[in-house]
Protein backbone atom coordinates (compact mmCIF):
# COMPACT_ATOMS: atom_id res chain seq x y z
CA UNK A 1 0.00 0.00 0.00
CA UNK A 2 1.31 3.53 -0.79
CA UNK A 3 2.34 5.35 2.14
CA UNK A 4 3.28 2.27 4.41
CA UNK A 5 6.79 2.05 5.72
CA UNK A 6 8.43 -1.32 4.13
CA UNK A 7 8.80 -3.71 7.07
CA UNK A 8 11.94 -5.28 8.34
CA UNK A 9 12.90 -7.76 10.87
CA UNK A 10 15.67 -8.00 13.35
CA UNK A 11 16.98 -11.58 14.89
CA UNK A 12 19.00 -9.65 17.97
CA UNK A 13 19.17 -7.20 20.40
CA UNK A 14 20.35 -3.63 18.36
CA UNK A 15 21.84 -1.03 19.81
CA UNK A 16 20.32 2.46 19.60
CA UNK A 17 21.96 3.97 16.56
CA UNK A 18 21.11 0.96 14.32
CA UNK A 19 17.60 1.16 15.37
CA UNK A 20 17.18 5.04 14.72
CA UNK A 21 18.56 4.71 11.41
CA UNK A 22 16.33 1.93 10.33
CA UNK A 23 13.41 3.15 11.64
CA UNK A 24 13.58 6.32 9.65
CA UNK A 25 12.69 4.68 6.72
CA UNK A 26 11.37 0.92 7.73
CA UNK A 27 8.56 -0.02 9.63
CA UNK A 28 11.37 -2.55 12.32
CA UNK A 29 10.14 -5.69 13.93
CA UNK A 30 12.75 -7.18 16.67
CA UNK A 31 12.88 -10.64 17.83
CA UNK A 32 16.26 -11.25 19.71
CA UNK A 33 16.71 -15.30 19.90
CA UNK A 34 13.87 -16.10 17.41
CA UNK A 35 13.85 -19.96 15.99
CA UNK A 36 14.31 -21.23 12.39
CA UNK A 37 10.81 -22.25 12.60
CA UNK A 38 9.50 -18.88 13.94
CA UNK A 39 11.61 -16.58 11.82
CA UNK A 40 10.22 -18.92 8.71
CA UNK A 41 6.68 -18.03 9.70
CA UNK A 42 8.16 -14.28 9.99
CA UNK A 43 9.40 -13.92 6.63
CA UNK A 44 6.78 -15.55 5.06
CA UNK A 45 4.43 -12.73 5.62
CA UNK A 46 6.80 -10.66 3.60
CA UNK A 47 9.33 -7.83 3.87
CA UNK A 48 12.01 -6.01 2.53
CA UNK A 49 15.14 -6.94 4.51
CA UNK A 50 16.41 -9.31 7.36
CA UNK A 51 19.27 -7.59 9.71
CA UNK A 52 20.87 -10.67 11.55
CA UNK A 53 23.94 -11.54 13.87
CA UNK A 54 26.18 -14.41 13.73
CA UNK A 55 23.20 -16.45 15.98
CA UNK A 56 21.51 -16.61 13.20
CA UNK A 57 21.65 -19.19 10.57
CA UNK A 58 20.30 -17.96 7.49
CA UNK A 59 19.63 -21.10 5.81
CA UNK A 60 18.32 -21.68 2.24
CA UNK A 61 14.85 -22.35 3.84
CA UNK A 62 14.33 -19.40 5.25
CA UNK A 63 15.20 -17.27 2.42
CA UNK A 64 12.74 -19.20 -0.35
CA UNK A 65 10.63 -18.63 2.21
CA UNK A 66 11.31 -14.89 2.74
CA UNK A 67 8.78 -12.98 0.34
CA UNK A 68 9.71 -10.03 -0.94
CA UNK A 69 13.23 -9.99 0.56
CA UNK A 70 15.84 -7.82 -1.31
CA UNK A 71 18.87 -7.52 1.51
CA UNK A 72 20.25 -10.02 4.34
CA UNK A 73 22.37 -7.80 6.22
CA UNK A 74 24.58 -9.27 9.04
CA UNK A 75 26.30 -6.85 12.23
CA UNK A 76 29.36 -9.48 11.71
CA UNK A 77 32.36 -9.30 9.06
CA UNK A 78 32.05 -12.77 8.76
CA UNK A 79 28.90 -14.36 6.54
CA UNK A 80 29.11 -18.20 6.70
CA UNK A 81 25.98 -18.00 9.04
CA UNK A 82 24.21 -17.05 6.03
CA UNK A 83 24.05 -19.53 2.77
CA UNK A 84 25.14 -16.56 -0.06
CA UNK A 85 24.99 -18.81 -2.76
CA UNK A 86 20.86 -19.31 -2.79
CA UNK A 87 20.70 -15.95 -1.46
CA UNK A 88 22.02 -14.83 -4.85
CA UNK A 89 20.61 -17.48 -7.34
CA UNK A 90 16.94 -15.54 -5.48
CA UNK A 91 17.95 -11.89 -6.17
CA UNK A 92 18.87 -11.42 -3.11
CA UNK A 93 21.52 -8.89 -2.10
CA UNK A 94 24.13 -10.54 1.37
CA UNK A 95 26.08 -7.78 3.00
CA UNK A 96 28.05 -7.48 6.22
CA UNK A 97 30.00 -4.96 8.44
CA UNK A 98 33.27 -3.21 7.53
CA UNK A 99 34.76 -0.56 9.67
CA UNK A 100 35.73 -0.61 13.23
CA UNK A 101 34.60 -3.99 13.49
CA UNK A 102 37.71 -5.11 11.42
CA UNK A 103 40.14 -2.38 13.55
CA UNK A 104 38.86 -4.61 16.78
CA UNK A 105 39.52 -8.23 15.55
CA UNK A 106 42.73 -6.74 14.47
CA UNK A 107 43.68 -4.85 17.90
CA UNK A 108 42.78 -8.25 19.11
CA UNK A 109 44.39 -10.37 16.95
CA UNK A 110 47.93 -8.20 18.22
CA UNK A 111 46.64 -9.23 21.83
CA UNK A 112 46.70 -12.86 21.20
CA UNK A 113 49.91 -12.83 19.87
CA UNK A 114 51.38 -10.95 22.47
CA UNK A 115 49.46 -13.25 25.60
CA UNK A 116 51.28 -15.73 23.97
CA UNK A 117 54.64 -14.81 23.29
CA UNK A 118 55.26 -13.23 26.85
CA UNK A 119 52.98 -16.16 28.56
CA UNK A 120 50.75 -13.67 29.86
CA UNK A 121 47.95 -15.70 30.59
CA UNK A 122 50.56 -18.02 32.10
CA UNK A 123 52.23 -15.87 34.13
CA UNK A 124 48.98 -14.49 35.56
CA UNK A 125 48.29 -18.21 36.58
CA UNK A 126 51.10 -18.33 38.43
CA UNK A 127 50.56 -15.25 40.68
CA UNK A 128 46.96 -15.92 41.41
CA UNK A 129 48.19 -19.74 42.24
CA UNK A 130 50.54 -18.72 44.98
CA UNK A 131 53.14 -20.25 43.03
CA UNK A 132 55.46 -17.25 42.42
CA UNK A 133 57.75 -18.44 45.57
CA UNK A 134 61.36 -16.57 43.98
CA UNK A 135 62.70 -14.80 41.15
CA UNK A 136 65.01 -17.46 40.36
CA UNK A 137 62.37 -20.06 39.29
CA UNK A 138 60.12 -17.31 37.38
CA UNK A 139 63.11 -16.16 35.52
CA UNK A 140 63.91 -19.97 34.48
CA UNK A 141 60.92 -20.71 32.94
CA UNK A 142 60.26 -17.54 31.24
CA UNK A 143 64.14 -16.71 29.80
CA UNK A 144 63.04 -17.86 26.15
CA UNK A 145 60.43 -15.84 25.28
CA UNK A 146 60.85 -14.05 21.81
CA UNK A 147 60.93 -10.67 21.16
CA UNK A 148 58.59 -9.84 18.56
CA UNK A 149 60.57 -6.79 17.11
CA UNK A 150 62.84 -7.52 14.36
CA UNK A 151 60.52 -11.16 13.47
CA UNK A 152 58.23 -11.85 10.57
CA UNK A 153 54.52 -11.84 10.67
CA UNK A 154 52.36 -13.50 7.82
CA UNK A 155 48.93 -12.60 6.99
CA UNK A 156 46.83 -15.21 5.33
CA UNK A 157 44.35 -13.35 3.89
CA UNK A 158 44.14 -9.86 3.20
CA UNK A 159 40.93 -8.25 3.34
CA UNK A 160 39.75 -5.72 5.73
CA UNK A 161 41.18 -7.29 8.51
CA UNK A 162 44.43 -8.27 7.05
CA UNK A 163 45.19 -4.69 5.91
CA UNK A 164 44.08 -3.38 9.35
CA UNK A 165 46.39 -5.46 10.78
CA UNK A 166 50.05 -4.18 9.01
CA UNK A 167 50.31 -1.07 10.61
CA UNK A 168 49.80 -2.58 14.21
CA UNK A 169 52.54 -5.13 13.08
CA UNK A 170 54.78 -2.88 11.50
CA UNK A 171 54.37 -0.49 14.46
CA UNK A 172 56.34 -3.02 17.07
CA UNK A 173 58.78 -3.32 14.70
CA UNK A 174 58.14 -6.96 12.48
CA UNK A 175 58.42 -7.67 8.84
CA UNK A 176 54.75 -8.09 7.57
CA UNK A 177 54.40 -10.84 4.27
CA UNK A 178 50.86 -12.04 2.57
CA UNK A 179 48.72 -14.38 1.15
CA UNK A 180 46.19 -13.76 -0.44
CA UNK A 181 44.33 -14.71 -3.66
CA UNK A 182 44.95 -11.83 -5.53
CA UNK A 183 47.75 -9.55 -4.91
CA UNK A 184 46.59 -6.40 -3.07
CA UNK A 185 48.06 -2.56 -2.70
CA UNK A 186 49.21 -2.91 0.39
CA UNK A 187 52.74 -1.84 2.69
CA UNK A 188 53.45 -5.81 2.81
CA UNK A 189 55.20 -8.24 0.65
CA UNK A 190 53.16 -10.81 -0.95
CA UNK A 191 54.63 -14.64 -1.01
CA UNK A 192 52.77 -17.64 -1.77
CA UNK A 193 51.50 -19.64 0.89
CA UNK A 194 53.53 -22.10 1.04
CA UNK A 195 56.38 -19.53 1.51
CA UNK A 196 54.53 -17.44 3.94
CA UNK A 197 54.03 -20.94 6.06
CA UNK A 198 57.84 -21.48 6.14
CA UNK A 199 59.32 -18.16 6.58
CA UNK A 200 56.94 -16.29 9.02
CA UNK A 201 57.61 -16.23 13.02
CA UNK A 202 53.98 -15.84 13.47
CA UNK A 203 50.86 -16.49 10.86
CA UNK A 204 47.78 -14.51 11.54
CA UNK A 205 44.72 -16.55 9.64
CA UNK A 206 42.48 -13.60 8.77
CA UNK A 207 40.29 -15.39 5.92
CA UNK A 208 36.06 -16.47 5.48
CA UNK A 209 34.92 -19.52 5.91
CA UNK A 210 34.13 -20.75 2.73
CA UNK A 211 34.44 -24.21 0.73
CA UNK A 212 37.91 -22.61 -0.73
CA UNK A 213 38.93 -21.62 2.92
CA UNK A 214 37.63 -24.95 4.92
CA UNK A 215 40.21 -27.64 6.03
CA UNK A 216 42.89 -25.01 4.56
CA UNK A 217 45.15 -25.13 7.47
CA UNK A 218 46.13 -28.80 7.84
CA UNK A 219 49.11 -30.72 9.37
CA UNK A 220 50.59 -30.54 6.03
CA UNK A 221 50.48 -27.05 6.11
CA UNK A 222 51.35 -26.83 9.78
CA UNK A 223 54.54 -29.20 9.21
CA UNK A 224 55.86 -26.42 6.59
CA UNK A 225 56.09 -23.59 9.50
CA UNK A 226 59.02 -22.80 11.52
CA UNK A 227 59.96 -24.77 14.77
CA UNK A 228 58.92 -22.32 17.15
CA UNK A 229 56.47 -20.10 15.33
CA UNK A 230 52.84 -19.41 16.63
CA UNK A 231 49.19 -19.39 14.63
CA UNK A 232 46.85 -17.07 15.57
CA UNK A 233 43.02 -17.45 14.06
CA UNK A 234 40.60 -14.58 14.20
CA UNK A 235 39.15 -15.77 11.38
CA UNK A 236 36.65 -19.12 11.51
CA UNK A 237 37.46 -22.29 13.19
CA UNK A 238 36.82 -24.37 9.86
CA UNK A 239 40.25 -22.81 8.23
CA UNK A 240 42.38 -24.78 11.03
CA UNK A 241 41.58 -28.47 11.19
CA UNK A 242 41.82 -28.31 14.92
CA UNK A 243 43.16 -32.02 15.34
CA UNK A 244 45.49 -31.56 13.05
CA UNK A 245 46.89 -28.37 15.25
CA UNK A 246 46.64 -30.31 18.44
CA UNK A 247 48.71 -33.13 16.57
CA UNK A 248 51.28 -30.44 15.62
CA UNK A 249 51.24 -28.88 19.22
CA UNK A 250 52.08 -32.39 21.34
CA UNK A 251 54.76 -32.99 18.74
CA UNK A 252 56.55 -29.88 19.14
CA UNK A 253 56.51 -28.84 15.25
CA UNK A 254 54.98 -25.45 16.48
CA UNK A 255 55.86 -23.13 19.05
CA UNK A 256 52.09 -22.55 20.15
CA UNK A 257 48.95 -20.90 19.02
CA UNK A 258 46.27 -18.69 20.02
CA UNK A 259 42.40 -18.85 18.75
CA UNK A 260 39.10 -16.52 18.87
CA UNK A 261 37.46 -19.06 16.72
CA UNK A 262 36.70 -23.21 16.89
CA UNK A 263 35.52 -25.68 14.46
CA UNK A 264 32.48 -26.37 16.94
CA UNK A 265 31.23 -23.07 19.14
CA UNK A 266 31.80 -23.37 22.51
CA UNK A 267 34.78 -25.30 22.37
CA UNK A 268 34.12 -28.82 23.80
CA UNK A 269 35.26 -28.96 27.44
CA UNK A 270 36.65 -31.89 27.24
CA UNK A 271 38.92 -30.34 24.02
CA UNK A 272 43.11 -30.92 24.63
CA UNK A 273 43.20 -27.56 23.21
CA UNK A 274 42.46 -26.33 26.70
CA UNK A 275 45.73 -28.94 27.89
CA UNK A 276 48.49 -26.53 26.76
CA UNK A 277 50.56 -23.67 28.10
CA UNK A 278 50.96 -22.66 24.93
CA UNK A 279 48.04 -21.83 23.98
CA UNK A 280 45.85 -18.96 23.86
CA UNK A 281 42.16 -19.01 23.82
CA UNK A 282 39.39 -16.64 23.54
CA UNK A 283 35.81 -17.37 23.24
CA UNK A 284 34.86 -15.65 19.83
CA UNK A 285 34.85 -12.20 20.84
CA UNK A 286 37.33 -9.99 18.79
CA UNK A 287 35.36 -7.87 17.11
CA UNK A 288 33.62 -7.02 20.17
CA UNK A 289 34.24 -3.50 21.39
CA UNK A 290 31.70 -0.65 22.76
CA UNK A 291 32.81 1.55 19.53
CA UNK A 292 32.83 -1.44 17.13
CA UNK A 293 29.25 -2.34 18.91
CA UNK A 294 27.58 1.27 18.23
CA UNK A 295 29.64 1.32 14.84
CA UNK A 296 28.86 -2.33 13.47
CA UNK A 297 24.95 -1.78 13.99
CA UNK A 298 24.48 1.59 12.45
CA UNK A 299 26.67 -0.04 9.37
CA UNK A 300 24.37 -3.45 9.22
CA UNK A 301 21.16 -0.49 8.46
CA UNK A 302 22.96 1.35 7.08
CA UNK A 303 23.70 -1.07 4.49
CA UNK A 304 20.05 -1.79 4.57
CA UNK A 305 18.98 2.12 3.84
CA UNK A 306 21.32 2.12 0.97
CA UNK A 307 19.95 -0.33 -1.24
CA UNK A 308 16.61 0.87 -0.39
CA UNK A 309 17.77 4.35 -1.31
CA UNK A 310 19.38 3.30 -4.80
CA UNK A 311 22.93 3.17 -4.01
CA UNK A 312 25.36 -0.56 -3.55
CA UNK A 313 25.92 -0.88 0.39
CA UNK A 314 29.50 -0.34 1.25
CA UNK A 315 29.31 -4.20 2.79
CA UNK A 316 27.61 -5.94 0.01
CA UNK A 317 29.20 -9.76 -0.35
CA UNK A 318 27.68 -11.13 -3.32
CA UNK A 319 27.90 -8.03 -5.84
CA UNK A 320 27.04 -11.01 -8.89
CA UNK A 321 23.66 -11.29 -7.87
CA UNK A 322 22.77 -8.31 -10.03
CA UNK A 323 23.48 -10.60 -12.60
CA UNK A 324 20.70 -12.84 -11.27
CA UNK A 325 17.88 -10.30 -11.26
CA UNK A 326 18.55 -8.01 -13.84
CA UNK A 327 18.72 -4.04 -13.25
CA UNK A 328 17.95 -3.66 -9.56
CA UNK A 329 15.36 -1.73 -8.63
CA UNK A 330 15.16 -0.14 -5.26
CA UNK A 331 12.08 -0.08 -3.44
CA UNK A 332 12.01 3.15 -3.07
CA UNK A 333 11.74 3.80 -6.97
CA UNK A 334 8.71 1.58 -7.13
CA UNK A 335 6.16 3.51 -4.15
Amino acid sequence: MRGEKPRVVVTYKMMREGRELLEKYFSVEYYPGISSEELIREVSKGLYALVVSINTNVSSRILEAARGLRIVSTQSAGYDHIDVRRATELGIVVARVVGLLQETVAEHAVALMLTLARRTALSDRIVRGGLWKDTRSIWSRFKNLPLMWGKTAGIIGMGEIGRRLIPKLKGLGMNVIYYSRRRKNVNARYMPLDEVLRVSDVVFITLPLNEETKGLIDYEKLSMMKRGAYIINVGRGGIIVENDLIRALKEGIIGGAALDVFENEPINEKSDLLKFDNVVLSPHYAGTSKEALRDSAYIAAKNVVDLYLGKIPLGIVNKEVFKYCGHYIPMSEQQ
